[in-house]
């Protein structure tokens, strides 16, 4: 579990679990296959002691870590938006 800090401010993206916004297989993530409120964190993030499975609160609603963001990214989180909500 990440203890070291309690708040962090981020730059909040959105994603699809589609092939233009993912690299590889879209189903599968960091930690493996994509999950109901899933986010998807910088690589800088992982690299504080976040855990797969982890919850991350961002505004307030509950996220679980699951993702990593491609390594230009720093300090972000990118939540996965269900395809179905996209038109």
């Amino acid at each position: 579990m990440c203890t070291i800090a309690s708040l962090l401010f981020v730059t909040m993206f959105a994603y699809n679990a589609v092939p233009g916004q993912t690299d590889g297989d879209p189903g599968t993530s960091r930690c493996g296959r994509n999950r109901p409120g899933q986010v998807a964190l910088s690589r800088d993030l992982w690299g504080m002691g976040f855990l797969c499975g982890e919850p991350v609160l961002v505004n307030g609603q509950r996220f679980i870590a699951w993702a990593a963001m491609a390594a230009h990214h720093r300090m972000s989180v990118d939540v996965l938006v269900p395809s179905t909500l996209v038109r």
